[in-house]
């Protein structure tokens, strides 16, 4: 049953992580209308910063579950 509660945790967890990246991915994708870049320029950017929220999701969810969940 821990394995159950582990897993609904990390899901809603996750998705509101997810939710927040989501945000600021979307709030910093608007300064393209202020600030008119080079393509590849934007692409390298967006690329990196895609990956910095995926790492922030994993890297949070992974911090929550073992904070909530420890070896008992």
């Amino acid at each position: 049953m821990k394995n159950q509660e582990i897993w609904n945790f990390s899901q809603r967890f996750s998705s509101f992580a997810m939710m927040k990246s989501s945000v600021v991915l979307i709030l910093l994708s608007l300064t393209n209308f202020f600030f008119q870049l080079d393509e590849k320029f934007q692409l390298i950017i967006g690329l990196g910063l895609i990956i910095l929220a995926t790492m922030f999701v994993f890297v949070s969810t992974e911090k929550a579950i073992k904070k909530n969940f420890t070896n008992s």
